[in-house]
């Protein structure tokens, strides 16, 4: 079966990442990187970019397009993009790209355009939304909800029955105890320790985390 093509939409350093993990499944055909801050022609990993979302129209039948994977690392950023995407190309598909080497249990759900990093764990009735972002060898337990837009960090432990929700950043490292849920639009800082619910829009952070301050969603946390 011919590869189907495709376009990642960034080429940041996590786009780089998504690039390498596309090649290792051998099902996609990068046709090229979609970039509003480059130029047209430029090579990232020996791919150019060839327009900005604007010309995905353009290209979708240019090079008959299946979809794409939106790779931006920024929550807030990459639903804006998704968004803008729907608008203006609403036959676009989002794919997802897991990585082989992931540990996925067969009785979860995995929403469109979202990410599974190598090494990942992602135990049983777990559900994964859309456009979601799980990152290298973290662990998910049982019947944990990861909301649309919400991004896991590298090296991240979840107890089950976890509820990360939309939008949401857990830091690398960090532990979430069971039954725990963390609010939207909320950060959890790096190698923290879970031990409370989170509400919606805070930063929390600590061993235990604690509050720290109200999060303004647009703040670029992940540059």
């Amino acid at each position: 079966m011919e590869p189907l093509n495709i376009v990642v939409i960034g080429s940041s350093g996590h786009a780089r990442v998504i690039i390498s993990m596309i090649e290792s499944i051998k099902k996609y055909n990068i046709v090229g990187l979609i970039d509003s801050y480059k130029e047209v022609g430029t090579k990232i990993n020996g791919y150019e970019i060839i327009g900005n979302e604007e010309d995905l129209p353009m290209l979708y039948k240019k090079h008959i397009l299946l979809g794409g994977v939106v790779a931006i690392g920024n929550n807030w950023n990459r639903y804006k993009m998704v968004n803008k995407i729907i608008q203006i190309t609403p036959e676009f598909n989002f794919i997802s790209i897991i990585h082989q080497s992931a540990i996925i249990s067969p009785n979860i759900t995995i929403g469109n355009g979202t990410v599974i990093m190598p090494g990942v764990i992602i135990n049983s009735n777990a559900n994964i939304g859309s456009n979601c972002i799980i990152n290298t060898q973290s662990l998910i337990e049982h019947d944990c909800q990861i909301c649309d837009f919400a991004s896991i960090a590298p090296g991240v432990k979840m107890g089950g029955n976890t509820v990360i929700n939309q939008k949401t950043a857990i830091g690398i490292g960090t532990t979430i105890i069971e039954k725990i849920t963390i609010g939207r639009e909320s950060i959890v800082g790096a190698h923290s320790l879970v031990i409370r619910d989170v509400p919606d829009y805070q930063v929390w952070f600590g061993i235990p985390a604690k509050y720290v301050k109200q999060n303004i969603p647009v703040i670029n946390y992940l540059r």
